[in-house]
């Protein structure tokens, strides 16, 4: 069954047909492959010898050669590499974000001071406790930990708070600051956080290994940090074969813990993206190709799955269109820079996500709050950004498809291009032309939003089901609620989010029919 279609249109045959393979996955990868995993899979990751990990690969056994030889094989698989370091690719760096800027985010990281979520600039000590909620205290233990302990109910702990910072974005920050100085500081930074997580977040253990999601998207974070260092002389071969021998473990935990449900949303996405990444970096091992060969075909079937044929990602949220969009396209990308094509239908789709996005983005650039929201990014280039601004994503969009209407939209050339593009995506850009489209409104039926526009006005109204075909998901009890802009700002608001775990009771009331302007 495709996306927006419903089940009374289906044969019933059909019908049961896609519930026992729904179930039959629920079970195997949340209850059979975990507890292989715990038995035999996790012991086997975490005791795999150096000497093992390197007989994986088709190079030579010296470790000196053998990342000389990785080096060579993965050298072009990424969106970027060591040989961009030259000083047009450089100047657009800084182009795209201000060189003082740069510098400001890389030394708060030396400095071990973070901005999580709103916490406002936090000292974290000299040395950061990777599993303690810096805001309340609150420390989880170092073992396998249950979802109750994870969400620690009644408690104002917040496991997010966790979670993001162990989602390692500050690589970029460290990686731009290193590139456009070669102060090796930054790299010697890099080196000293991978080491101090390596050594107290031992694999299958705590909160940063609860869930695949966390791990994928980490995953790809240190792969980003690789390309930006592995060419320092401030890391040495016995760090880089651990680096890569807990990407390794990485994987596999993915790959045993894929958060498979009755209605898969972004969790599973990130594990195929997570996968997809590790599958191209590594692709010179069987593994490595079997990540990819997998993770490439699960994400063309959850596009089809996820995301309605009007380009609306499923869950109903704003935010979270904005999170899968960038888990779709990131993976587009590097799908069509490693010569594994996606078919016509996804790629059709994933324009029309950026159709979405573009529609709903109003004429100061912010967009409405509908739905839930916790800021969540597969790649947060810099520790500026707005959450509440989704015109990154067009701009990537643009050169991707060609569109002069995402270029207007975006507003000027962002980093998040060059980074996935390189050079070639700036000049891209720059051929396209910079007219803005007619101001138009737009239905998204199969979706149910409702974008009613003028010059100055931008009606978005949210007259469908509750997300996830009903399930819920990260909608919001809103239908026929409706946010206005008008006359340079908004008038009438959605009230957001506000909190997750932190406290349960004030989440309901914020997805409540009362706290929306719906009767």
């Amino acid at each position: 069954m495709t996306s927006g279609e419903s089940t009374q249109s289906q044969p019933i045959s059909y019908i049961k047909i896609t519930m026992i393979k729904t179930y039959t996955r629920a079970i195997l990868h949340r209850m059979v492959k975990p507890a292989l995993w715990r038995w035999f899979g996790n012991a086997r990751a975490s005791q795999l010898s150096d000497e093992g990990f390197r007989s994986l690969f088709p190079f030579r056994s010296n470790p000196a050669q053998f990342l000389q030889d990785f080096h060579e094989a993965a050298r072009f698989k990424f969106f970027f590499h060591p040989r961009n370091q030259k000083d047009f690719f450089l100047q657009l760096v800084t182009q795209s974000q201000l060189y003082e800027e740069i510098l400001g985010d890389a030394r708060d990281v030396i400095a071990n001071q973070f901005d999580v979520l709103g916490s406002g600039k936090t000292f974290l000590g000299e040395k950061i406790r990777w599993r303690r909620d810096f805001k309340t205290g609150k420390e989880w233990p170092l073992r396998r930990l249950t979802a109750g302990e994870i969400i620690d109910a009644g408690n104002p702990s917040d496991i997010r708070i966790v979670w993001e910072l162990n989602r390692f974005h500050q690589v970029w920050w460290l990686g731009k600051a290193y590139w456009v100085t070669h102060n090796e500081e930054y790299a010697r930074k890099f080196r000293s956080l991978i080491e101090e997580w390596l050594d107290e977040n031992p694999v299958g253990q705590g909160p940063n290994w609860f869930g695949a999601m966390e791990v994928a998207i980490r995953a790809c974070n240190w792969i980003a940090g690789y390309y930006f260092f592995c060419e320092s002389k401030s890391a040495s071969d016995e760090f880089w074969i651990r680096f890569l021998k807990s990407l390794h473990a990485h994987g596999l935990f993915i790959e045993n813990h894929l958060e498979y449900s009755k209605r898969n949303g972004n969790h599973l996405l990130s594990d195929i993206v997570g996968l997809l990444m590790l599958g191209v970096f590594f692709g010179s091992a069987p593994f490595g190709r079997r990540w990819l060969a997998w993770s490439r075909d699960a994400l063309v079937e959850e596009m089809e799955h996820q995301v309605y044929a009007d380009g609306v990602n499923y869950e109903k949220s704003t935010g979270y269109h904005r999170f899968v969009l960038e888990f779709m396209y990131t993976a587009a990308v590097l799908c069509r820079q490693n010569k594994t094509p996606l078919p016509d239908s996804f790629m059709h789709r994933l324009e029309r996500m950026f159709e979405f996005t573009f529609a709903y983005t109003r004429p100061d650039g912010s967009a409405p709050a509908v739905g839930d929201a916790d800021d969540g990014r597969l790649f947060r280039f810099s520790a500026r950004e707005d959450f509440n601004d989704h015109r990154h994503a067009l701009a990537v969009g643009a050169v991707l498809f060609h569109r002069s209407d995402f270029r207007a939209a975006a507003g000027s050339f962002l980093q998040d291009v060059l980074w996935l593009f390189g050079a070639e995506g700036f000049e891209k850009h720059q051929m396209l032309k910079s007219e803005p489209a007619p101001v138009a409104s737009r239905a998204f039926v199969g979706g149910g939003f409702y974008v009613m526009r003028s010059q100055d006005v931008h009606l978005f109204v949210d007259a469908g089901d509750l997300g996830m075909r009903g399930r819920g998901g990260h909608g919001h009890n809103d239908t026929f609620s409706f946010e206005l802009w008008c006359d340079g700002g908004p008038l009438i608001v959605d009230s957001g989010t506000y909190v997750y775990t932190a406290d349960i009771q004030v989440r309901n009331e914020f997805r409540s029919t009362s706290a929306h302007n719906s009767l």
